[in-house]
Order: C-alpha cells, then structure tokens, then sequence
C-alpha cells in the first residue's frame, strides 16, 4: 500500500444492545511503520469539532478523538485495557474486556470488526459491536 495519505469512504455501524448506528463518512488512509490509520472528522452532532483517529495493527486497534470530545481507548484480543471519554463536563473511565478481532483488510481496503463488552466506572454498560467498511474514495 501507498504512504502517502488515500481518500477513503467509510462506512460504520456500531450496535450496544437493541441501539444501531450507521455512518458514511469521508476520510484518509495512511500508512505508518506496520500500522494502518484512519483519519476522518465526526458527523454526530453531539460529537462537536471532534477528529477521531483509528490505528490498526497485526495485534490491536486504538481510537483516539481530539477536539470538543477527547478519547482513547485500546481494542486488543485476551487483554483488558482503560480508557477515557473526557467531555465538557467531566472525564469518564472505561475499560474493555473480552475482544474479538475480525480484520479483513487488503492493502488498506475491506473491512474491520471488533466487539468488546465495556465497563465504566466498573460497572458492566453492555456489549459493542463495531464495523467499518473501507474503500477507495469514488469522488477523487
């Protein structure tokens, strides 16, 4: 795969329990060292001025959001990881445990999925579910 950043389409959906989210978002693909990102600004409202980056490797994904909302958090199979929502209003701790990991990427395109059960503040808050579609962007 190319280095320098590629336009890409996005396409998202995220499940916690009976909530579905479905997004199409316009970003950029790049590579860095072994790991693939992806770069591309929210479309939820709630989410402010907020970029989020995602970084894929052989082993984990971490998602990191800067702007009106700040994030982090790690995505890695067999391992618990903390992380954090920091919003307006206060800062909230999450922690992510039984991940799975399906990674169908070829040469920076196709599709990635984890799930995870999330804790914050050590209580269990449910089950996620995450997909993201990749492709090449058809508008360039």
């Amino acid at each position: 795969m190319k280095a320098e950043p590629a336009s890409i389409q996005l396409h998202i959906e995220s499940r916690q329990g009976e909530e579905s989210v479905r997004q199409q978002l316009q970003g950029t693909r790049f590579q860095k060292a072994s790991a693939l990102y992806l770069r591309y600004e929210e479309s939820d409202p709630a989410m402010g001025q907020t970029m989020t980056t995602i970084k894929i490797n052989e082993t984990q994904i971490k998602v990191i959001r800067h702007g009106d909302i700040e994030s982090e958090q790690v995505f890695e199979e067999q391992q618990s990881h903390s992380g954090y929502y920091q919003f307006a209003h206060g800062k909230l701790l999450l922690r992510t445990e039984n991940v799975q990991i399906r990674n169908e990427l070829n040469e920076g395109k196709g599709s990635v999925a984890w799930s995870y059960d999330l804790y914050s503040e050590e209580q269990h808050v449910g089950h996620v579910d995450i997909q993201i579609h990749i492709q090449e962007d058809s508008q360039t």
